[in-house]
């Protein structure tokens, strides 16, 4: 049997890698937005990807929120990309 060193010793590591979800609430206060705004959103595909669970809406903070809030950053208002087709 290997003895077990300090310097081999790991500590358990959930897999996969513990993820931040948001429910609906806290994701509406963190964009500052509406329930209501939010579920316009999901029906019309316009905000963040999201999971439902149990009937529960709930999203990934790291891996969905936040690169989508960064695609939301404008130059100006005189023209916006996701317009133009």
């Amino acid at each position: 049997m290997n003895k077990v060193t300090a310097a081999s010793f790991r500590p358990f590591q959930p897999y996969p890698p513990q993820k931040t979800f948001l429910t609906n609430e806290e994701f509406c206060r963190l964009v500052d937005r509406s329930h209501h705004t939010s579920q316009r959103w999901r029906t019309q595909g316009e905000g963040p990807p999201f999971l439902k669970v149990g009937g529960r809406i709930m999203y990934d903070l790291e891996d969905d929120v936040l690169p989508w809030l960064e695609a939301q950053k404008r130059t100006n208002t005189a023209y916006d990309e996701q317009d133009t087709d």
